[in-house]
């Protein structure tokens, strides 16, 4: 079978991406799988991708790096029970050197080919980083960001249709300057063209370059140190509506969040209903509000809510 793993800063928009493009290429008749990879123990992305009826198992408590016997097992698991063409691995958010340490170790295991290590990037947070303005993070999180950038096989430029002609413009020609990625695609994953000519790409890379991006070890324990995990699952329940009491909660912990001096980074949040409709959204740097709207339409009188959250300190921005 073949492993893409798949890199990307928080908010990226790995997880959907992931999921678009397994639901394009399983109407191909492609078997996929996905294993996603987080801190907690109540994790959003597994929940995400089981909601579509693409299989998906998860590695827990860590990165990849740290939890590579769980990662293998994981593997062999999904090649016994589904026997998948492709596998999409999503890793944490934060991690970094993924090239160095998994990349390399699965490159000589002769039951998956290991295909490429694609890292993907926010269009409105990149044309912030080469146009030098303030990022939503301190330094030693950019550190991070940028190492992910560099080791990437394929670097794609996610969520495109938020933004101009002339900004998309900008970053075709200032990203090769700020980074030494050379394989860079322009995407927005609700574009099926997008999709296939992306997976078209994917497909002529014949294994990892496995480029040696590592941020120094100082500033990744800095920027480990500074973010923050939060996880909470809870039930609604109300013989009328549970929407203004989820909206109540909701605002009521990102209150709370701004009062304890700590700034999203990154916040995902699926919502069952009793009627089994899902829910999902993200609440990033870029997009704080949205999430209001997606909801307007969740009416039902009980509902299971699950949430994961990273949060960077303020004070680490001084």
């Amino acid at each position: 079978m073949d492993l893409y793993l798949v890199s990307g800063f928080l908010g990226s928009g790995k997880t959907t991406l992931i999921i678009r493009l397994s639901k394009f290429l399983m109407e191909k008749g492609k078997k996929i799988a996905v294993v996603t990879n987080d801190q907690g123990k109540y994790l959003v992305d597994t929940a995400f991708v089981n909601a579509e009826n693409i299989p998906a198992v998860d590695v827990q408590s860590g990165c990849y790096c740290t939890n590579y016997p769980d990662l293998l097992r994981q593997l062999e698991y999904l090649q016994k029970k589904i026997d998948p063409d492709i596998v999409f691995a999503e890793a944490i958010g934060s991690s970094a050197n993924l090239s160095g340490t998994v990349g390399a170790a699965l490159l000589q295991t002769n039951d998956f080919r290991a295909k490429a290590l694609i890292t993907l990037a926010d269009a409105r947070l990149m044309l912030r980083r080469v146009k030098g303005e303030p990022l939503p993070f301190s330094e030693n999180v950019k550190a991070v960001y940028d190492s992910q950038i560099n080791e990437s096989d394929c670097l794609i430029i996610n969520k495109i249709d938020l933004l101009t002609k002339a900004d998309i413009s900008v970053l075709q020609q200032e990203i090769p300057r700020h980074f030494s990625t050379d394989n860079s695609r322009f995407i927005s994953a609700f574009c099926r063209r997008d999709l296939q000519e992306f997976f078209e790409h994917l497909s002529r890379i014949r294994s990892s370059a496995l480029r040696n991006a590592a941020p120094d070890p100082q500033l990744k324990s800095e920027a480990f140190r500074n973010l923050k995990w939060y996880e909470q699952q809870f039930e609604l329940e109300d013989p009328n509506d549970v929407h203004d009491a989820l909206l109540t909660r909701l605002k009521d912990m990102l209150n709370s969040f701004e009062k304890q001096a700590f700034r999203i980074i990154r916040f995902k949040c699926l919502v069952r209903t009793r009627e089994q409709n899902h829910y999902s959204f993200d609440i990033s740097p870029s997009d704080p509000l949205s999430w209001k709207i997606l909801l307007r339409d969740l009416h039902s009188t009980k509902a299971s809510v699950l949430i994961n959250a990273r949060l960077l300190r303020e004070t680490a921005l001084r």
